[in-house]
């Protein structure tokens, strides 16, 4: 039976996903749709902020059809200054500025099943400014790029949504100006940001003081530790004194703590910022019972 049809106007959009019928897990594709909505969404809030500080889009679901399933968006923008309506309607031109660079952000994921590397996504920065608004006025700021690691979240986010398709699947995103494949063989984990953000590591070990928060009871040797003001996750490596642990033979009471080695792992961007914080457990010295969570960290 074929679909009907939809007039869209310029803050109208569908995501449509087709699916192979008969097949088992029929919730994935309610998944991917979620998935995909909170994608865009997320990306128009990124696009929004490198032309505008104030402008916040919001989307709003006017309905869902059956055949393949289609999700009828309308994108609402709020927070636009009222002296910008008495001289330039923004939201037309910003509407369409959003449209553009998601169709843009599709077409450059399609036929990728990573992200291939730092250099190609600086260019995908490089065309989604080329799709902001060019006439600048005072209500406007120059063109800026995505930031790249809001880009790569990005698209980490739409691989999540997508993730939940099976072969023989498939999603598009559609617009009164334009019809663009979601490509649903791409895959973004959190390393693979990392990665791609990281200049350098740094690493160090130290003797520290670890209040327990949570051990790991199932085997999968993270911990959570309190460390100076923030909550951290460790992996245990000392086997010798996990296993006893696991054994009974080494109690834990709410407020106790480890002192152990640790290893740190900070890895720094090209900025010098910090991309993200890894930490070891290297040896277990001894537990302190009712340890003070507000005694120094570092233990020399």
């Amino acid at each position: 039976m074929a679909e009907p049809h939809v007039d869209l106007s310029d803050d109208l959009t569908i995501i449509r996903i087709a699916y192979v019928p008969g097949t088992l897990d029929p919730a994935r594709v309610f998944r991917a749709m979620a998935g995909l909505i909170d994608a865009f969404h997320r990306i128009d809030r990124h696009l929004a902020q490198t032309v505008s500080v104030t402008v916040e889009p919001l989307v709003v679901l006017e309905r869902v059809e059956a055949g393949s399933i289609r999700a009828i968006l309308r994108t609402i923008l709020t927070q636009v200054p009222d002296d910008a309506l008495q001289n330039l309607d923004l939201r037309p031109i910003l509407g369409q500025y959003l449209v553009r660079g998601k169709h843009r952000l599709l077409e450059w994921a399609d036929g990728k099943q990573r992200v291939p590397s730092l250099p190609e996504v600086k260019e995908l920065q490089q065309e989604l400014r080329r799709q902001a608004p060019q006439t600048m006025t005072d209500r406007l700021l120059p063109p800026a790029v995505v930031p790249t690691e809001d880009l790569l979240w990005d698209l980490e986010a739409l691989s999540r949504a997508v993730a939940h398709l099976k072969g023989g699947d498939s999603a598009e995103f559609i617009s009164r100006r334009d019809q663009t494949r979601i490509e649903t063989r791409l895959v973004v984990t959190r390393e693979d940001i990392e990665s791609l953000l990281t200049q350098e590591m740094v690493t160090s070990e130290n003797q520290m003081l670890l209040l327990v928060k949570k051990p790991d009871y199932l085997g999968n040797s993270m911990w959570e530790f309190r460390l100076g003001e923030k909550n951290i996750d460790a992996k245990m490596m000392d086997e010798l004194w996990l296993e006893r642990f696991r054994r009974s033979e080494i109690p834990l009471r709410p407020g106790d703590a480890l002192r152990a080695r640790v290893k740190t792992e900070i890895a720094r961007g090209f900025e010098g910022e910090e991309v993200s914080v890894k930490y070891y457990v290297l040896r277990v010295s001894g537990v302190v019972h009712d340890a003070n969570p507000h005694q120094g960290d570092m233990l020399g």
